[in-house]
């Protein structure tokens, strides 16, 4: 791992500015001005170490995976969650890793190696025998590839081996006691490879072994008390390459020696500690890094350049310094983070970034700062609750100010809420209890207090801020009686009071911040909600008050910029960006990024950005982006409830802050963001909220970490993507964002969600994308893919759409010709019922012709003879004209059948219930059939259409009876009810068979049916032979 970061580490070197590493440097050395506490963060138990996990060895893959190595098993960690793989087959135990030039992990076991197969994730073993027993013997201690290829592994009983990847072949080196070319012993602790090719060989206790292997010649290099440049011992511990090819020894007896492998000579160090060392590291300012043993002495720092120590221990009163104090191993990821394994707690991770706040004194820390200055001599001055302080800048030395009960020339009050250096460097305090001046030669302060009966005191005892303008004015801005200037020459205070019967006069009673712009104009704002910001005009002494026009309520900080700009914050609007041309005021809150709306003050740095003191830490604003970036406890910082007065900038640019624990300083320039994006990844994979491994069998044929597809079925139709940035400094604040492209149209912003959920998405192609940002923004845009494939259903498959279109055309095909088939049925019948019906007519007129020529006309005739024998002799044939009028009686009668057999005159005349009652009186004195009926009133329930129809599919059912049923007897009913005419004729007659009668209807039954279709009735016919005839005929009766 460490090879593969020289890279990136050269890279990040030459990018940052000299000063910001120097900075850096300094904070691992020891400071007289401040205590430098170093804060980790434990990655143990609680974040899925296993249980007895002691971390032996470290190393970061090409995806950016940590993989993490004990006696008992292998972690591989995403900075959230971690798998654990226990102990590889054939192996008892995993004792080192390496990624080799292909990027493939290696694990050293107690047989052999195993390699790592990521798309599987699974292990490949490679037991290592020798005439049937194991070769290795304890544990591999570390693995190395020379430039051919090769593998070297030393073992800490069992010698030196090479292993050939591509033929699997192992070769050992042994020590020959006959061969003092060999290597001087097999108990061995470790090897590093130098830039020639060279393999160097730490042992227990013959020195180190220098190996060239094209020539396969071991040199030894022992201990020689009369050479200074041999090694310092011939115990050696272990080694580290460091990126200038320089090889680091550690040895016994608190030494450590630095070797230069071209002219093989040893630099000699000591620890200035006793201390048992089990690893070193050279980070990348050039600060060594060394993991004390048993002797329990923790981290050292040493600054090889300035030989400085610097020891980190463990804190029982401080919860984020080292948990532990036996280090095993020490090693570095690609964002930054140094991690320390330890022996029974995990891993504790150190963040640089978040060393860059220094944490003062814990006398601060007992008690709340309320305000903050520095003098002349660099020294600073800390108001609290509890007095104030000076903290001396040669000596770090901290002097506390009290008030006391009987002292007069003490502190007024020890509730220190304002402090200002004016420019003769005094030293002015206001408290709650009045303004002290305070003479830093002689520590004595002069009190000024209001004074009832002087209207030249100070207006009030509670003071907010202190101000000093460029006219040499001190002005006080109190908490209950607005505005005071204090004449120094006169020693008399001038009052600016609010007036609400006077709109020039000052906007409040409560003046919270006040400052000065460049054309030398003086701006008041008021803490209270209401009263807004007040603008005094010097010629006439008025004040021109904004408050209606500013959506500010509760101003805690006024500042004008480098560039002019106006800037107020707001302990309930955040920050303000003030137009004083207009009046109006552009927010900047929670909405665009800040992590309060409660803003206390402004400071501006050295290169124009502003830096916002919140309740919930600090932010930094960028005026020309309008970019935030936030700093919080997860950033190092460890002061909360920051107040209005407590932040100041020195003469050098750096910030001190103050609030509820104490007090912190740092160097913007400090504040070192990582430009490189992290690699995302995809780290699970879930159907129905569970976990699919890879396999032949399963969806994901390779593992979520490296598959490039996968196939889902139709009902594989819940499913889950978890992902990963993997920087580790503090994973909890990068960020994310995906998409299913073919499904969403834009990004999806998750925040720090790692996960993305997706229900009943079509059957096609998808591919899911997620990108990711480290902590400081830097985005990976690229990120993550995987292709999605939902497979269709059987029946949304093509062969089953092919048949399906194939059955709907036959099918279409047959319907098409049943409804011919029926429309040409229709035809037919309705042929056949036209010539029937043109046949009847015919007949009809032929039957009609017939009675008219043989009766009428022939009674006509006679009637006519007769006449004209009367018209002879009328006195002699008076019988004759009897005869006529017979005869002309029975011709009317005659005339009237004809006419009431084509239209009843009833109909018209008497309604249809009448018409209906006469058809059936007519039928019973017309036959020997006995009709009985029951009638309802159907009158002018349907149109005269209609009633036509209702009539004739009546006198066609009872025709029927008298030509065709030879019944004795008939029962007609002609019911209503509010919805329908129910009609039902039937006869004790010989009935017929309805279905042969339906395939050939006669003209009656056919004229009763069209009848029925054409007025919307519905026609019943129910018969058998011998069994009478039932005829229903229903209609409905029309809502108007």
């Amino acid at each position: 791992m460490r090879a593969q970061l020289n890279t990136i580490l050269s890279y990040i070197i030459n990018f940052l500015d000299k000063r910001m590493i120097i900075t850096l440097i300094i904070l691992f050395t020891h400071n007289s001005y401040s205590q430098q506490n170093f804060t980790f963060d434990h990655v143990g138990y609680e974040s899925g170490l296993p249980d007895l996990f002691m971390p032996i060895d470290l190393v970061q893959d090409q995806l950016g995976f940590l993989w993490i190595t004990s006696f008992n098993s292998l972690v591989k960690y995403d900075g959230y969650s971690m798998k654990v793989y226990h102990n590889i087959k054939d192996s008892t135990a995993n004792n080192s890793l390496f990624i080799d030039s292909d990027s493939i992990l290696w694990v050293g076991t107690s047989n052999g190696l195993s390699m790592y197969q990521p798309e599987k994730d699974t292990f490949v073993n490679y037991v290592f025998y020798s005439e049937g027993f194991f070769i290795f013997n304890y544990r591999t201690r570390t693995i190395q590839e020379d430039r051919n290829g090769l593998l070297w592994i030393c073992s800490y009983f069992s010698g030196l081996y090479s292993f050939d990847k591509n033929t699997k072949k192992v070769t050992a080196y042994k020590h020959d006691t006959e061969n003092p070319n060999s290597i001087s012993t097999d108990t061995l602790n470790g090897i590093v490879i130098d830039d020639k090719n060279n393999l160097w060989i730490n042992t227990v206790s013959n020195g180190i072994e220098k190996f060239d292997i094209d020539s396969k010649q071991f040199t030894h290099y022992t201990f020689n008390e009369k050479d200074s440049n041999s090694i310092g011992s011939n115990y050696t511990r272990t080694m580290y390459k460091e990126k200038s090819g320089n090889i680091w020894i550690v040895l016994d007896n608190n030494r450590f020696d630095e070797l230069n492998p071209a002219t093989g000579q040893f630099n000699h160090f000591r620890l200035d500690a006793e201390s048992e060392m089990n690893s070193i590291y050279k980070d990348e300012y050039g600060i060594l890094w060394i993991a004390s043993g048993l002797s329990g002495n923790g981290i050292t720092l040493f600054d090889k350049n300035r030989k400085v120590y610097t020891h980190i221990k463990h804190d029982p009163l401080d919860t984020r310094s080292l948990k532990e104090t036996y280090s095993i191993l020490i090693d570095e990821d690609r964002s930054g983070v140094i991690w320390i394994g330890t022996s029974n707690r995990g891993f504790e991770k150190f963040v640089r970034q978040k060393q860059i706040f220094k944490q003062y004194k814990i006398e601060l820390s007992q008690s709340r700062i309320l305000s903050i200055t520095g003098d002349s001599s660099s020294n600073i001055w800390i108001g609290t609750l509890n007095g104030l302080f000076r903290l001396e800048h040669a000596t770090g030395k901290y002097t506390q100010f009290k008030n006391e009960k009987n002292n007069s020339n003490s502190l007024s009050n020890n509730q220190v809420r304002s402090l200002l250096l004016d420019n003769t460097g005094t030293l002015w305090i206001g408290t709650i209890n009045g303004l002290n001046k305070l003479d830093i030669k002689s520590s004595k302060f002069t009190r000024y207090l209001h004074d009832p009966r002087d209207t030249n005191s100070i207006a009030d005892n509670v003071l907010e801020c202190l101000f000093e303008d460029s006219y040499g004015d001190l002005w006080i801005g109190t908490g209950l009686n607005g505005l005071d200037k204090f004449d120094r020459k006169k020693n008399i205070f001038i009052h600016h009071k609010n007036n609400s019967n006077d709109s020039s006069s000052i906007c409040s009673a409560n003046i919270k911040t006040m400052f000065e712009d460049k054309n030398g104009t003086m701006w008041f704002g008021s803490g209270l909600v209401y009263d807004g910001m007040s603008r005094l005009d010097r010629t006439n002494n008025t004040f021109t008050t904004f408050y209606n026009e500013l959506s500010i309520r509760g101003i805690t900080d006024l500042y004008i910029d480098k560039k002019n700009r106006f800037w107020i914050t707001s302990y309930l609007t955040g920050l303000s960006l003030f137009d004083r041309n207009t009046g109006n005021a552009k927010a900047y809150d929670m909405n665009s990024g800040l992590p309060s709306n409660y803003v206390a003050n402004i400071l501006e740095d050295n290169s124009g950005r502003l830096w916002l003191s919140t309740h919930h830490g600090i932010s930094r604003f960028d005026p020309e982006t309008e970019t935030l970036r936030n700093f919080t406890k997860e950033d190092g910082l460890s002061v909360t409830n920051i107040g209005v007065n407590s932040v100041f900038k020195s003469n050098d640019g750096t910030i001190y802050i103050g609030g509820i624990g104490g007090m912190i300083s740092f160097h913007p320039d400090s504040l070192l963001e990582k430009t490189l994006a992290p690699n995302i990844v995809l780290t699970d994979f879930k159907i129905f909220n569970k976990s699919i491994a890879p396999s032949e069998d399963s969806p994901l044929k390779k593992n979520i970490n490296v598959a490039d597809k996968i196939e889902l079925s139709y009902y594989d139709n819940s499913f889950s993507f978890e992902f990963a940035a993997l920087d580790y400094r503090n994973p909890g604040r990068n960020q994310y964002a995906y998409m299913m492209e073919g499904f969403d149209k834009n990004w999806i912003g998750s925040g720090n969600i790692r996960n993305a959920y997706y229900t009943n998405l079509d059957p096609g192609e998808y591919t899911f994308r997620v990108k990711g940002s480290n902590n400081d923004g830097v985005w990976n845009e690229e990120g993550a893919s995987v292709k999605i494939i939902i497979t269709p259903p059987w029946w949304q498959t093509w062969w089953f759409r092919g048949c399906g279109i194939l059955l709907i055309i036959g099918l279409l095909g047959y319907t098409r010709q049943r409804k011919l088939s029926k429309i040409r049925e229709e035809l037919h019948r309705q042929s056949e019922f036209t010539k029937q019906l043109i046949n009847t007519q015919e007949a009809e007129r032929k039957r009609i012709a017939g009675e008219l020529h043989d009766t009428l006309g022939q009674d006509l005739l006679i009637i006519k003879n007769k006449a004209l024998l009367g018209m002879k002799n009328p006195l002699k044939n008076p019988e004759v004209v009897a005869d006529i009028s017979e005869i002309s009686s029975s011709s009317l009668q005659e005339v009237r059948e004809i006419s009431y057999n084509l239209h009843p005159y009833q109909l018209e005349q008497l309604g249809l219930t009448k018409a209906v009652e006469s058809i059936i009186e007519r039928a019973s004195k017309s036959s020997s059939i006995k009709f009985s009926y029951e009638l309802d009133n159907i009158d002018k329930l349907f149109n005269p259409e209609t009633e036509i129809n209702l009539f004739r599919m009546i006198q066609e059912s009872i025709n029927n009876i008298l030509k065709h049923s030879e019944a004795t007897e008939a029962v007609i009913s002609v019911l209503k009810d509010s919805e329908e005419v129910s009609v039902n004729v039937k006869d004790n007659g010989k009935g017929f068979d309805v279905l042969i009668s339906k395939s050939k209807r006669g003209l009656g039954l056919m004229s009763l049916f069209e009848r029925a279709k054409i007025s919307g009735a519905k026609v019943d016919i129910d018969s058998r032979p011998g069994k009478g005839t039932l005829i229903n005929i229903s209609i409905s009766i029309p809502i108007n």
